[in-house]
């Protein structure tokens, strides 16, 4: 990040609220203020300017990425091969259907 245009001093007041509300213990608040205001310590730019680098998360080869899923997703169908019993109604039910299209038709 950096900062363009003119640098602004910012009013007394808003540097005695800052630092009063946001000075750390150890701070000597009086000396510091003095040497903020005097000493003009504190600038506020009128305009920052910032970039941004993105990182893809996906690995280099987004082939490889998708084939270790593929290959990981081989136990889901050989287990439900192994597993898997149909149901009777589930069965009996095109049979008894199948009468009764017959007669719609």
């Amino acid at each position: 990040m950096t900062y363009e245009g003119v640098l602004r001093d910012p009013p007394t007041k808003w540097i005695y609220d800052l630092v009063n509300k946001h000075g750390n213990e150890n701070l000597e608040v009086d000396t510091f203020l003095t040497n903020a205001i005097n000493y003009k310590l504190i600038k506020i730019p009128d305009v920052y300017r910032v970039s941004l680098k993105f990182k893809s998360l996906l690995p280099a080869n987004f082939n490889n990425y998708i084939f270790s899923y593929a290959e990981n997703a081989s136990h889901i169908v050989n287990y439900k091969d192994k597993a898997y019993e149909p149901s009777t109604i589930a069965e009996a039910l095109p049979n008894a259907m199948s009468k009764y299209v017959k007669r719609v038709l």
